[in-house]
């Protein structure tokens, strides 16, 4: 699937995905090209906004190259 075969409604949601989007990606053309990319490689559908932050989170990170915040653990001995 290329850009141009997207319809209106899905380009209506990527343009709302990319608003989100921006917490993650300050640059407005990297995010949206960001959020484009990863919805044409499938690596989030049209349900990504209206799942909850814990499971949109890393999806929003994983589309804009960034890693997961690595909980600290600390270990008393």
């Amino acid at each position: 699937m290329h850009m141009s075969e997207l319809t209106v409604q899905e380009l209506e949601f990527l343009d709302k995905v990319n608003k989100v989007n921006r917490k993650f990606c300050k640059d407005e053309q990297k995010s949206l090209w960001n959020v484009c990319k990863g919805y044409l490689n499938k690596i989030f559908t049209d349900n990504l906004l209206d799942l909850p932050e814990t499971e949109s989170k890393p999806i929003f990170l994983k589309i804009n190259g960034l890693e997961p915040e690595k909980k600290s653990v600390n270990m008393l001995f």
